[in-house]
């Protein structure tokens, strides 16, 4: 049956896909390194939660990957800005030597 077919490939496709990103991330959808993360608990606001995992999976990939790329220091640093927005960290005078 050609669905059936079209079915197989897919989640072939779909293995290789997801194995893929497990080994650039770092096994970090099963093994997070939980350094931002484990602040998720006691955040409230869902968006500053979805940060967090993902400024981890962002350093998962870092820490396993065979060279730094320019693509994974922007995400972080974006990441990082987007948190910082979030958590109404835009005053930074407070931070000056």
């Amino acid at each position: 049956m050609e669905s059936n077919k079209k079915i197989e490939e897919f989640f072939k496709n779909m293995n290789g896909f997801l194995q893929g990103k497990n080994i650039k991330y770092g096994n970090s959808a099963f093994n997070p390194l939980g350094i931002f993360s484990k602040f998720v608990q006691s955040e409230k606001n869902q968006a500053i939660q979805m940060c967090l995992i993902r400024i981890d999976d962002k350093l998962n990939r870092i820490k396993n990957g065979s060279q730094l790329r320019k693509n994974d220091v922007i995400d972080l640093q974006g990441y990082l800005a987007i948190l910082s927005i979030l958590k109404d960290w835009t005053n930074l005078e407070d931070l000056q030597d």
